[in-house]
């Protein structure tokens, strides 16, 4: 729903009328509409294309759309025995992650969505949420030769400074 326009957002939620097909169609809600007389044809097509392309591809491209568009949830997952095996690590206080980066020293920073920026150790055992004046939404982190640290939002890319 992010991608519809506040007024549309208002009419639906405060009137509870229903929509229209090709209104969904105009606003973006649904990608295509089709005669009901054509549904099962045109599903059955869709997903032959779909299935025909490389299944591991899909899944990477469909994770990486779900992170760019929603965060990674605040989840953290760690595997301490080469990737054989995965546990959820808890980040207290972190909502969404949109982006990480590793550090000189071998610790991994995250950012937020809501402008959370958490600070792990090396072993990625232990994280620690870290407060900044400037709570924009985060939307990359990068660590650059020297140390410095360089963080990007919708209004641009700027210096980041952790808090000592």
């Amino acid at each position: 729903m992010g991608r519809l326009r506040l007024n549309v957002i208002k009419q639906l939620f405060f009137t509870a009328a229903p929509a229209a097909a090709a209104q969904a169609l105009e606003w973006g809600v649904i990608n295509w509409l089709v005669p009901a007389g054509e549904i099962d044809v045109f599903t059955a097509d869709l997903a032959r294309r779909m299935a025909a392309k490389a299944p591991l591809a899909m899944a990477v491209i469909k994770e990486q759309l779900r992170v760019l568009m929603g965060g990674m949830r605040g989840n953290l997952v760690r595997s301490t025995d080469d990737g054989k095996t995965w546990q959820h690590q808890p980040v207290a206080g972190a909502g969404s992650f949109t982006a990480c980066t590793l550090l000189a020293d071998g610790r991994l920073l995250l950012v937020g969505v809501d402008g959370t920026v958490v600070l792990g150790d090396a072993a990625a055992a232990q994280f620690k949420l870290q407060q900044l004046d400037d709570r924009a939404t985060l939307t990359g982190v990068a660590a650059l030769p020297g140390g410095a640290l360089v963080a990007a939002s919708m209004a641009g890319a700027r210096a980041l400074e952790l808090p000592k």
